[in-house]
């Protein structure tokens, strides 16, 4: 599986550039110079948002046993209030590792490319719903990078072993070969994965016309899953990350204060009246 090495200062140069192409072909006069250079221009709102999430986690990087402190925090926390441990859900999991691997690929292959997806879809056939998906997106991701400036170790990175990780087990991590040094290793609060994938469960759910699109929303139950087995996420990361969503897509439906406008109203003059001296003629009949 490939491995996370592209950083955030590539990303926002990668940004700029795309930006620039954008701007260039939109300024064309030919229409589909111009539709190409709309859609190049989602790329780089995308690849900024990327640079942003992978900032924070070379920042959280610096913290490693705060980071660990707080992992820990988090699995005692769900422990006091009876929470499933994810090494009991996990531990089924381990018997089969062809149940692992697919774990593994869903955790891997199922965000970025089913995002991405989504958004091309939305893009290509509902236009008129797509700036409100991608304004969700923004606020969203915004909202769960602010949070992960707060360092959260993984259960995975959890001392004591508490449960397996499984990528590394098999060499299918996207980190590397295992350990603490990758961008985004520390910010397991919120789960991105687990916002998305609803993100995009709802959005299908909403658009499309399909008898079959209610089976969209097995892909956010099966992240959900997916990210605890794999012991990338805690249970509360994606209860965390449902607020986080829940909030943005209310803040976006607040309609915007407008100013008042004063209604023209239609001036009456009045009908000339003749002077009480002067004769008013007759109609003839």
């Amino acid at each position: 599986m490939p491995h996370l090495s592209f950083g955030w200062h590539v990303a926002w140069t990668s940004a700029v550039l795309v930006a620039l192409l954008s701007t260039l072909l939109r300024a064309l006069p030919w229409p589909r110079a111009r539709w190409l250079g709309s859609g190049i221009r989602e790329i780089a709102v995308m690849l900024w948002l990327y640079g942003a999430w992978c900032f924070v986690g070379a920042w959280s990087l610096q913290d490693e046993a705060g980071a660990l402190r707080r992992g820990q925090a988090i699995w005692d926390g769900e422990r006091t209030i009876h929470v499933l441990s994810e090494a009991t859900l996990q531990r089924p999991l381990l018997a089969h590792p062809w149940l692992v691997h697919l774990a593994d690929a869903y955790y891997v292959y199922g965000h970025f490319n089913v995002l991405i997806a989504a958004l091309a879809w939305t893009w290509l056939r509902h236009r008129d719903s797509y700036a409100r998906l991608r304004r969700v997106i923004i606020l969203f991701s915004l909202s769960a990078t602010v949070v992960q400036v707060v360092p959260v170790a993984p259960p995975r990175l959890l001392p004591g072993h508490l449960v397996v990780d499984t990528a590394t087990r098999y060499g299918e991590s996207v980190y590397g070969p295992g350990g603490i040094g990758a961008p985004s290793q520390l910010a397991a609060m919120p789960s991105v994965h687990v916002g998305w994938s609803l993100l995009v469960a709802v959005t299908v759910v909403r658009l499309s016309r399909s008898r079959w699109r209610w089976l969209a929303l097995l892909h956010p139950l099966l992240m959900s899953v997916v990210v605890v087995v794999t012991g990338n996420h805690y249970w509360a990361d994606g209860a965390v990350s449902l607020v986080l969503l829940g909030l943005a897509s209310l803040v976006l439906l607040v309609p915007k204060a407008r100013p008042a406008r004063r209604s023209a109203r239609p001036v009456r003059v009045p009908a000339p009246r003749p002077a009480p001296d002067q004769d008013v003629p007759a109609l003839e009949s």
